[in-house]
C-alpha cells in the first residue's frame, strides 16, 4: 500500500512539474506583428512582418478595428526567430507577408491580433486629423522587459511593434463620434514634420503620452497653430522631452560621444513650447490629493460645457498641463498671465509641479494671437481613460470641444 501511495505522489509530482515546465514555455513564447512605415494608405497592399520564437500550426493574422469588426484574416508562414532586444522589440529575421487591405475600409487606428497597432491614413483633404501616439507608445510600452527608458536604450528603431494604449482605446467612441460627423484622417506623432499631411484639416487632435518631440514636430505643430488651425490637447506633458530622427531611428541625445544614456528637456536645450503655446507640465503637476480631483467649472457659458449640468467635471486624473495663472483678489478667481491675444481658464483643479509650487491644472482655451488658430487643453492624457469617457459629463465635453474648434 506504501508503495502504491508512493508511486502515486511520483506520478502527481510529474503531472504538477510538466504543468509548470509548460506554464513556463507559454509565458516565454513571442510572437509580434509589425510593418516598416508609420502609416500606411488605406485600401492599398502593405507588407506586415511576423517574427517569433516558437512553432505554430495556425500562425494566424487578424485584423480589426478598436471596436473588435474584423477585417482581414490570414495564415502566415512560421518563421523561428529569438533574437530580440531586452526593449528596443528589434527583430534582426522576419518573415515579410503580404496584406491586401479591402478597398472600403478607412482611415483609423487599427489592431493586429487585438494588440499591435496599424495606422491608416485617407489622402484627402480631412476636417479633423487624429494623431496617434505612434513613437512615444514605443517609448513608454512595457511588454514584459521594461521600458526603453528603463533599459536606458539610447537609440531604438521605428519599424518595430507597437502595442495599443489604454488612451487610444478610451477615446473609441469619441473616435466613432467624429467620424459620423467630421471627415477624419489618421497619422502618427513622427509624420508630424510633414505638414502637407495635416495642413488642410481644421482641427488636429492630439491626445495620449506626448512627452517626446523633435524639432521639426514640435514647429511643425506652431506653423500650423499660427496659421490658423485650431488643436485639441489631451495630454498632461506635452513636447517636453527632445528626440531626434534619422532614417527611422530615434535617439535621445545627439553629439555625445560618450554613449551615456541622457535624455534632453526642451526647456533645458532653451527651445520650450511654453514660449509658444502658454502651456506646460510645469505649470500644471500632479493633483494634491488622491480625492476630489474633478474640476471646476469657471465659464460655465462656454460652448463646450452646453448641456452639462452644475458646476463640476467628474474627473479622475493624476497629473495635469497648466498655463502661469496668478489669483485674483479682484475676480475672485484665477487669471493667466501671458502675452497671448486671448487666454482663458475654463475648468481647473489644484495641483503642485515638481518643484511643490502651487499650481493650476485643467481646461485652457488660448489664441496666442488674432490671426492664429486655437489650443484648447483638456489637461491630462487621463481625460482619454475609458473610466473618464464613460462618463457622461466628460463625454458630452469631448463632443463639444470638438464642435467648437471644427465649426
Amino acid at each position: 500500500m506504501f508503495k502504491e501511495l508512493k508511486i502515486l505522489k511520483l506520478s502527481l509530482f510529474a503531472v504538477f512539474l510538466a504543468i509548470i515546465i509548460w506554464q513556463v514555455r507559454e509565458s516565454n513564447k513571442i510572437s509580434v506583428f509589425f510593418t516598416t512605415n508609420l502609416s500606411h494608405s488605406a485600401g492599398s497592399e502593405i507588407e506586415v512582418f511576423q517574427a517569433g520564437n516558437f512553432h505554430s500550426a495556425d500562425g494566424v493574422f487578424l485584423l480589426s478595428n478598436l471596436e473588435g469588426e474584423m477585417f482581414y484574416k490570414d495564415v502566415f508562414d512560421y518563421i523561428d526567430n529569438c533574437e530580440k532586444n531586452t526593449a528596443g522589440n528589434e527583430f534582426s529575421i522576419a518573415n515579410k507577408n503580404p496584406v491586401e487591405l479591402p478597398g472600403s475600409i478607412m482611415s483609423g487606428v487599427y489592431l493586429m491580433n487585438n494588440l499591435y497597432s496599424l495606422i491608416l491614413r485617407g489622402e484627402k483633404e480631412s476636417d479633423i486629423t487624429i494623431v496617434y501616439p505612434y513613437a512615444n507608445n514605443l517609448i513608454y510600452q512595457d511588454a514584459g522587459n521594461g521600458t526603453i527608458l528603463s533599459n536606458k536604450i539610447m537609440d531604438f528603431n521605428l519599424a518595430s511593434p507597437v502595442l495599443v494604449d489604454e488612451y487610444t482605446r478610451g477615446l473609441m467612441n469619441l473616435f466613432t463620434f467624429c467620424s459620423n460627423n467630421y471627415s477624419v484622417n489618421y497619422i502618427t506623432d513622427v509624420e508630424l514634420e510633414n505638414k502637407d499631411m495635416y495642413a488642410s484639416s481644421k482641427l488636429l487632435v492630439i491626445y495620449g503620452q506626448t512627452s517626446f518631440y523633435s524639432l521639426l514636430m514640435k514647429n511643425k505643430v506652431i506653423e500650423f497653430l499660427k496659421e490658423g488651425g485650431n488643436i485639441l490637447l489631451m495630454s498632461s506633458s506635452f513636447s517636453t522631452n527632445a528626440m531626434w530622427l534619422d532614417n527611422n531611428r530615434v535617439r535621445f541625445s545627439i553629439g555625445d560621444s560618450s554613449n551615456n544614456f541622457k535624455l534632453n528637456s526642451w526647456l533645458g536645450l532653451n527651445d520650450d513650447i511654453r514660449n509658444k503655446i502658454g502651456l506646460s507640465y510645469q505649470f500644471g503637476g500632479k493633483a494634491k490629493t488622491v480625492i476630489g480631483q474633478s474640476y471646476k467649472i469657471l465659464n460655465k457659458k462656454h460652448k463646450i460645457f452646453e448641456g452639462v449640468e452644475g458646476y463640476e467635471v467628474p474627473l479622475s486624473a493624476n497629473r495635469y498641463i497648466g498655463a502661469y495663472s496668478e489669483w485674483s483678489e479682484e475676480a475672485s478667481t484665477y487669471i493667466p498671465k501671458n502675452h497671448f491675444y486671448k487666454s482663458e481658464i475654463l475648468a481647473f483643479n489644484e495641483c503642485k509641479n515638481g518643484n511643490l509650487v502651487d499650481n493650476i491644472g485643467g481646461v485652457y482655451a488660448i489664441q496666442p494671437d488674432s490671426t492664429s488658430g486655437i489650443i484648447l487643453s483638456l489637461g491630462t492624457e487621463d481625460w482619454c481613460l475609458e473610466k473618464n469617457q464613460s462618463n457622461e459629463v466628460i463625454f458630452t465635453i469631448s463632443k463639444n470641444a470638438i464642435d467648437f474648434l471644427v465649426k
